[in-house]
């Protein structure tokens, strides 16, 4: 079961109702049934998100995202939704936070709003230098909030790196 995602009022390229001209979206589960969508936009930049508040039967209207920008054509983001305490939800976002056409400064940002509508500045660079998709993953570690990054970096030989990072990192 799924629904459709409208196009932001605000595209000119084409009407509302046509087709996303983006891609590579990635949901995150905000909890309660909400379930923010976070998409590539291709030659538009930045980025653009939905919103469910019914399990994904039915969207908003997509809204453009002007912290969350990517480079010139675009490239594939990652977003997760993860409990942050008893009560809160907050959502990590990834990708390479650059207006350029290269593709580099892979970062993660944090929105800290259960909405999912604003993000800090970037919050860590994982790697300043050529790198591209990214994806994230939560768990817990010694009793703490831990991330992991798998990503592609050095365009040439096209290199896959790991790390991790922690709540406490983020948020200092």
């Amino acid at each position: 079961m799924g629904g459709f995602i409208p196009l932001p009022e605000s595209t000119n390229c084409c009407k509302k109702g046509n087709k996303i001209s983006g891609g590579e979206c990635q949901p995150a589960d905000m909890g309660s049934d909400n379930v923010v969508i976070n998409c590539r936009t291709g030659d538009r930049n930045p980025r653009f998100q939905c919103y469910s508040y019914d399990a994904c039967k039915t969207f908003s209207d997509s809204e453009m995202m002007p912290t969350l920008i990517e480079p010139k054509n675009g490239c594939q983001g990652s977003i997760i939704g993860f409990k942050a305490n008893d009560s809160e939800r907050l959502a990590l976002f990834s990708n390479p936070a650059t207006s350029c056409v290269c593709r580099k400064n892979l970062s993660v940002r944090l929105s800290k709003d259960q909405s999912c509508k604003t993000y800090d500045p970037p919050n860590i660079v994982i790697e300043p230098d050529d790198s591209a998709y990214s994806d994230l993953a939560a768990f817990i570690q010694d009793g703490g909030q831990t991330f992991a990054c798998l990503f592609e970096r050095n365009k040439k030989t096209r290199n896959i790196a790991f790390t991790t990072f922690t709540l406490d990192a983020l948020l200092h």
